[in-house]
């Protein structure tokens, strides 16, 4: 029954908007033909048998253009109206979608290890682009809470890894040439591009994730980081999978897939920085 609704609704919309091209694309012509007959009537002259006829003929012609004018403008005033009314309810929607996933993000965040070397990022999967979103990032830290790039691409390092397997962790525990040994590291085994490392402002020491599952699909993945080697999160695996509100993250992100993007781009939720910056 809901479905039927939705349907009957949406074909309501469609058929006003139809109507309403129509007439626009009509009155004009009626205008003119209406305008041309009465160019017309005085060079008949009054005694011509198709004088009155053409004359009544066009007036007629601008009566119907009258009545198109009101239905132009009182279809136009709907559809603008419930076109503003369909952006209040979308801003709505995304207001509450973001708060909520702030408060599942703190939670997950807070019980593996709350530290300002500790972020955490929600991605949701872009199926059509073949990316990832990042949709909420929370750090105590402003400059690492900070979002730099639109998307990340699916194939590559620990979210690639968290895609294939539903879970994954990282950790540096080398002692000597620590930023040599830890972009080796992490090009070996998390299959991050060198270039894309080179290009991220932070390097994580430590990371774990998991994939947002839902009826056998993946809707994206959350990732904890750490940037201090002295703050390891890779033992908190089992504690981010067996988490509850993972699952609520899950719902969330596969009920708004189709605006991932707007929930990125939230100015109040989001920090951003290089926005021109295109993966």
């Amino acid at each position: 029954m809901g479905n039927s609704k939705s349907t009957s609704a949406l074909d309501w919309v469609i058929s006003k908007e139809h109507i309403l091209g129509i007439a626009k694309g009509a009155l004009p012509i009626i205008l003119t033909g209406a305008s041309a007959m009465l160019a017309v009537v005085p060079v008949l002259g009054a005694q011509s048998p198709g004088f009155w006829l053409l004359f009544w003929f066009a007036l007629a012609m601008y009566l119907v253009a009258i009545v198109l004018s009101f239905v132009v403008w009182h279809l136009d005033k709907g559809i603008r109206s419930s076109s503003t009314i369909d952006m209040a309810k979308l801003a709505a929607l995304r207001k509450a979608v973001m708060s909520s996933l702030v408060i599942y993000a703190d939670k997950l965040k807070n019980v593996i290890f709350d530290s300002p070397h500790v972020r955490i990022t929600i991605y949701g999967y872009d199926k059509e682009a073949d990316v990832f979103i990042p949709v909420m990032r929370r750090c105590r830290n402003p400059d690492l809470q900070a979002l730099h790039r639109d998307s990340y691409p699916r194939a590559e390092g620990l979210i690639s890894q968290v895609w294939q397997s539903g879970s994954g962790s990282f950790e540096c525990l080398a002692k000597k040439d620590l930023q040599a040994k830890l972009r080796q590291q992490h090009l070996e085994e998390t299959g991050i591009n060198g270039r894309t490392y080179d290009d991220l402002p932070m390097k994580p020491f430590s990371m774990i994730g998991v994939a947002l599952l839902r009826e056998n699909d993946t809707y994206g993945v959350i990732i904890l980081e750490s940037d201090s080697q002295d703050v390891n999160i890779a033992h908190g695996l089992d504690t981010l999978r067996n988490h509850p509100s993972v699952e609520d993250i899950t719902r969330l992100v596969s009920d708004t897939r189709t605006m991932l993007r707007d929930l990125r781009d939230d100015q109040e939720y989001n920090t951003h920085t290089r926005a021109d910056y295109i993966s």
